[in-house]
């Protein structure tokens, strides 16, 4: 037990009973019947002795007899004739033969070779053969050097050091030219670690007397010294400093303690699990469990349990929660003689008390089935070669990717590559021969991409170049008359290697992040001379963000209360904006399923396949398929008069193909939507007249719809819609003016302001209105403004309060010059789509949305349809009944400017305007230059301002939180479990932040850090691939495929660094 109380391991016993005192008493174990240690009964040990060996004697009075404590050791398998270990984490058992050689590599859980292992004849090894068909080489040249050769023939050197070949010296590739180094010093301790690759190194120091570790040096100058490590009280005590942040490190056994002022995190450690606690009182407790193919001395960790303290203002009490895999191994005859096991979340269905789901995986078959609380099967993927979509070739490259059907053509790429050693496409043949479009993809000897050449012949070149912590990210066509020909960003870093300065090439448009000594950010400015401040409470989280607009004060102040039950699920809000109430809500939820039961006055019910939504003025009722797209919705008057009804139909490929919109028992409106064989959307008739045909060119971006034909520049830039002009900046590229509407935007690409000029002159004199934006520190639209005549006519102020959906739109106000500022309030249902708009006067009205969760008719209470809106194919709004009742959600639950045309979508952290018109992006984010290859749609790479529009095929759910609702429950957030309380400001484009921390998080805090990393990659591998359908690397051919098929699976895409790279 350590000294905090925490149970660090059971060496021996369990609880017994016997008293009755006989010698060989029948109700204890048998004599000289090996037991594991701590399933042994001890009835009353009264002393203990230890022998010289290490064996441990135990005196148990209660029948007299002795018994013998030993280490316990691998056996030698009597059917096999070799030594079984397990590695529950990892999910592997290891073969070796009675010489102690590692001979293969099985899968735990489903009993697949992984790996064989060949020696020489002098024992040592020669070749590793992954599932007996791809093999490494290990080829010994001397005492010192190994190389490791691949069948697609690229090489490894490693070379070691001479006076002891177990110190690695330098990792080189097959031109020898040397990747990484380590160079070692006095006692053969390392002082340095360098990379050829960026340049960067590593240096350590050491005490002359201890050669404990004194100093470290990074890769960018920061020094960190260490004090001499101190006992104090049994505790062993050290001090990190960095310029003025200190760190003290405590560390007691199994206990790592960090502390930096107030701010404190603990780790304990024992052989049961690991414990992670916080200053702020926050605990994750991460527990072993005993697994039916494991040795009862075997665990491995498979529940979660979090808890959170209770707050003193407002109060609130503590809450716990916790996710657990109970396994279950089934064996049984297959159709082919097999057997198969499968892994299950209890045999009893629950979570925290229910079984949710259960997750079969079929080894000998190839397939992995998930099957609701009823026993359905809800998914099924096959990975056998018959059914497969995805195909690869011997270097385990994906070369082939079809979404084959009966009814409808398939929809075909071919990948290709240059070389056997490549390993990024080189080629993708869209569609089959001989129509097939082709796709070029340059990269460098390093397997960074550099360029791309479109199936038209256009060529894109693409450049990242870092100095002095300066990088700059280019984008450029090969035409230079293009604009723009070129468009360049400049990011600079600290020393931290944290965002400093983003900016445009010529500076014009640039943030700045000012950071505290800590790094946490004090202030984020804006060219635009917008800013944000930001202070911290004692516990490192943000206690105040206030901001600053030329624009004008938009908020005051804001501030929001919540209450969570113990499965984290929001139980109540009140939102206060300016000392004035939003509005109180309170949510409750059905226990079984975690599903929304009542809010907003209205009662939620729950089928199979089918939800109701009950008001006392309404009821909306909803029909699903097995993957929850709707295929049917019926609102309904308090007299169950029919108000509204719609149906959608869909392919195989889960694309939307027909929708029937009925009104009052009429049919209002039908839609249909064709495809061509590539995948995009050909022609969308509608009832009413409407009617577009959709014309692509050979780069597959948009030329022509109906008669109207689309000019696009180098990129795919908008030029020319018919008689509308296209202009755009130079530099950018970002759309200046459209007609008679001229746009500005901020540092990232963000729409800040709006005019429209006359139609006669094209100039800003005379009648003329204006549109601005503005954003809050997360790049959410919290105020949009209309003016006329240079004078301000109407504001519109939008409020964010569900922490666990922070983008959603919550509540707003739509004030004039003669209103008094109504409050209104959006309510969503679980599938984050608003149902139901109220306002503080006590109006209500039912939102209707379509599949793509685009707004299509408001109904007031009485069951009259008081706004319906039609889209086009590209989201501009064609028919609006009465757009004088303002409701931001338009076009695919984004905000939409009806006026203007214009939809705010977010992207990563940016919210980029897409023009309706055209259905393009009128502006260039950073984050389009963190460049991913969609190998349904490669040229995309090569066209930042496309947008994927509604026609992608349906996307194979793949993760815990998705299985939760394909099964009819909403418990998501026990997956994604933590708190947003060390939520810092969100600067990084690339990598956004996640509001709810995952499951697991090294924090911030570099001992704790690498303590976490480490229990993650030795015990967590096996719990975190059961939140997912992600195969572990070892169990397919390389881990490569295993990430590519899993990324393909969710988004089919393929990510690679660009280049070259100049340091």
């Amino acid at each position: 037990m350590a000294k905090s109380g925490f149970l660090t391991q059971v060496i021996v016993g369990r609880v017994g009973k016997c008293d009755c005192h006989p010698i060989n008493c029948p109700c204890d174990d048998a004599v000289s019947n090996p037991l594991i240690a701590t399933q042994a009964l001890l009835h009353k040990p009264i002393s203990l002795a230890v022998h010289p060996n290490g064996n441990v004697y135990i005196a148990d009075q209660a029948n007299y007899k002795i018994k013998r404590v030993e280490t316990a050791k691998v056996q030698l398998s009597k059917s096999t004739n070799m030594y079984i270990l397990s590695s529950p984490a990892t999910d592997e058992i290891y073969y070796f033969d009675n010489k102690g050689q590692h001979l293969s590599t099985s899968s735990l859980l489903s009993g697949q070779l992984l790996y064989n292992f060949s020696y020489t004849a002098d024992q040592k090894l020669s070749k590793i053969l992954l599932r007996g068909k791809f093999k490494v080489e290990v080829v010994h040249l001397n005492s010192t050097q190994i190389v490791l050769k691949r069948r697609n023939g690229r090489e490894i050197h490693i070379t070691s050091a001479k006076q002891d070949n177990q110190l690695i010296e330098s990792v080189s590739g097959e031109t020898t030219e040397i990747i990484t180094s380590l160079e070692y010093g006095d006692r053969q301790l390392l002082v340095q670690i360098a990379s050829s690759n960026d340049g960067n190194s590593v240096h350590f120091g050491y005490h002359t007397a201890t050669s404990i570790l004194s100093n470290v040096t990074d890769a960018v100058g920061n020094v960190f010294e260490l004090s001499s490590p101190a006992f104090s009280s049994g505790i062993l005590v050290a001090k990190i400093t960095k310029e003025a942040s200190i760190q003290r490190i405590l560390i007691d056994d199994n206990e790592f303690v960090e502390k930096q002022g107030k701010t404190f995190t603990k780790l304990t450690s024992s052989p049961s699990g690991f414990a992670l606690d916080s200053s702020t009182g926050e605990k994750t407790l991460f527990e072993k469990m005993s697994n039916p193919l494991l040795l009862p001395n075997e665990e491995v960790v498979l529940k979660q349990k979090i808890s959170f303290p209770e707050v003193v203002k407002p109060a609130r009490r503590h809450l716990n929660h916790r996710v657990e895999w109970r396994n279950h191994v089934g064996r049984g005859s297959t159709s082919d003689g097999g057997a198969y096991r499968i892994v299950q979340v209890g045999r009893k269905r629950r979570v925290n008390g229910r079984n949710m789901f259960t997750v079969q995986f079929d080894r000998t078959q190839l397939t992995d089935t998930l099957i609701d609380n009823y026993d359905n099967d809800l998914l099924q993927i096959s990975w056998q070669e018959q059914y497969r979509q995805f195909k690869y070739d011997e270097q385990s490259r994906l070369v082939h990717i079809s979404f084959a059907s009966t009814v409808i053509p398939s929809i075909i790429r071919k990948i290709f590559y240059h070389s056997n050693s490549s390993s990024i496409p080189t080629t993708v043949q869209i569609g089959t021969e001989p129509e097939g479009n082709f796709t070029w993809i340059l990269n460098n000897s390093g397997n960074k991409i550099v360029g791309l050449i479109t199936p038209s012949g256009e060529k894109h070149n693409f450049f990242e170049i870092s100095n002095g912590g300066v990088k700059m990210i280019t984008y450029q066509t090969d035409d230079p008359s293009e604009r723009p020909g070129v468009i360049s960003y400049a990011i600079t870093y600290n020393a931290e290697d944290q965002i400093t300065r983003f900016s445009t090439e010529e500076g014009k448009k640039y943030f700045v992040v000012k950071r505290d000594e800590y790094g946490r950010i004090e202030s984020l400015n804006y060219s635009e001379s917008n800013s944000f401040q930001y202070t911290y409470d004692k516990d490192n989280r943000i206690s105040n963000i206030i901001m600053y607009s030329s624009s004008g004060a938009i908020l005051n102040s804001v501030y929001f209360n919540y209450e969570y039950d113990d499965l984290l699920k929001l139980v109540g809000l009140n939102a206060v904006t300016n000392e004035f109430e939003l509005g109180r809500q309170r949510f409750d939820y059905y226990a079984s399923s975690g599903l929304i039961h009542k809010m907003a006055n209205c009662t939620f019910e729950y089928s199979t396949q089918k939800r109701r939504i009950s008001h006392r003025m309404f009821s909306v009722d909803t029909h699903y398929l097995a993957d929850r797209k709707p295929v049917r919705l019926l609102l309904l008057s308090s007299a169950m008069a029919q108000i509204l009804e719609a149906s959608f139909e869909y392919d195989s490929l889960g694309r939307l193909t027909k929708t029937i919109w009925t009104v009052g028992g009429q049919t209002q409106t039908s839609e249909e939507h064709l495809y061509n064989p590539n995948g995009q959307l050909s022609k969308v008739v509608l009832s009413r007249g409407h009617q577009w045909s959709l014309a692509y060119d050979q780069n597959m971006r948009l030329k022509q719809i109906n008669n109207v034909k689309l000019k696009l520049g180098a990129g795919g830039l908008a030029q020319k819609l018919g008689d509308t002009i296209y202009e755009s900046d130079h530099k950018t590229g970002w759309i200046d003016q459209r007609g008679s509407y001229k746009f500005e935007y901020d540092s990232i690409g963000q729409l800040l302001q709006v005019n429209k000029s006359s139609e006669k002159t094209g100039e800003l004199k005379g009648d003329h209105l204006h549109y601005t934006y503005a954003y809050d520190d997360q790049n959410r639209l919290v105020k949009r403004t209309i003016g006329e005549n240079g004078r301000e006519s109407k504001v519109h102020i939008f409020y964010y309060a569900l922490p666990h959906k922070p983008h959603l739109i919550t509540h707003y106000t739509s004030s004039t010059l003669n209103d008094n500022q109504a409050i209104w309030t959006i309510h969503y249902n679980n599938d984050d789509e608003p149902f139901l708009l109220e306002n503080s006067s006590g109006q209500l009205y039912v939102v209707v949305v379509d599949p793509f969760k685009s707004t299509r008719f408001i109904v007031d209470y009485t069951g009259a349809i008081v706004r319906e809106l039609v889209y086009s194919p590209l989201g501009k709004v064609v028919e609006d009944t009465n757009p004088d009742l303002f409701f931001p959600l338009g076009y695919s639950g984004h905000f939409q400017d009806f006026e203007t045309d214009i939809v705010l979508v977010r992207e990563q952290n940016v919210l980029r305007p897409l023009d309706c018109t055209t259905g393009r992006f009128m502006s260039v984010s950073i984050s389009s230059f963190a460049p991913s290859i969609d190998l349904l749609h490669p040229e995309k790479l090569a066209d930042p301002w496309s947008f994927k529009h509604n026609t992608q095929p349906w996307a194979i759910p793949t993760d815990v939180g998705s299985w939760l609702k394909l099964a009819g429950v909403d418990f998501g957030q026990l997956v994604l479990s933590g708190t947003n309380s060390q939520r810092q400001p969100d600067v990084d484009l690339f990598n956004p932040l996640v509001t709810a921390s995952s499951s697991f998080q090294c924090p911030s805090l570099s001992l704790i850090r690498s303590q976490l990393c480490a229990l993650q990659d030795t015990q967590l591998q096996l719990f975190h691939q059961l939140l997912t359908m992600k195969p572990a690397s070892s169990n397919w051919q390389t881990a490569g495929r295993a990430k590519h098929e899993w990324n393909y699976l969710q988004d089919y895409q393929w990510h690679a660094p660009i280049g070259p790279v100049f340091v």
